[in-house]
């Protein structure tokens, strides 16, 4: 069955290389009927820093190792209301390109990254 939309929030950032990005997208294209759209919300593909403000007043801690490199690990480390690591999430970065690129090459067209103003 094909849809419409595909909505996926913190899917893209799985994927550790560009091979598992790349069947991340041919799969979530192939679902999509033609003219479909594809609507994801990510880490920031255009984040190669990782200094980040102090994130456990917000429940989680955010490091990672060798910015701005593809394939460098992210790591998310959620937080108790006591302040207490209950659960890690390993996420990787892509670069922006590397995103477009392998949307683009599964068959998506119109490629945009809008920044989220927070």
């Amino acid at each position: 069955e094909q849809y419409d939309i595909a909505f996926a929030a913190y899917l893209l950032n799985y994927a550790a290389n560009m091979d598992q990005l790349s069947k991340f997208c041919h799969v979530i294209n192939k679902l999509l009927k033609p003219g479909g759209r594809f609507v994801a919300i990510n880490n920031n593909p255009m984040d190669m820093e990782c200094h980040h403000p102090d994130l456990a007043k917000y429940g989680f801690i955010k490091t990672c190792q060798c910015p701005g490199q593809a394939g460098a690990r992210i790591q998310y480390k959620l937080l108790n209301d006591q302040g207490e690591v209950t659960t890690i999430v390993d996420n990787y970065f892509l670069p922006a390109s590397d995103h477009i690129g392998a949307l683009e090459a599964a068959g998506c067209s119109d490629v945009t990254f809008v920044p989220c103003d927070v």
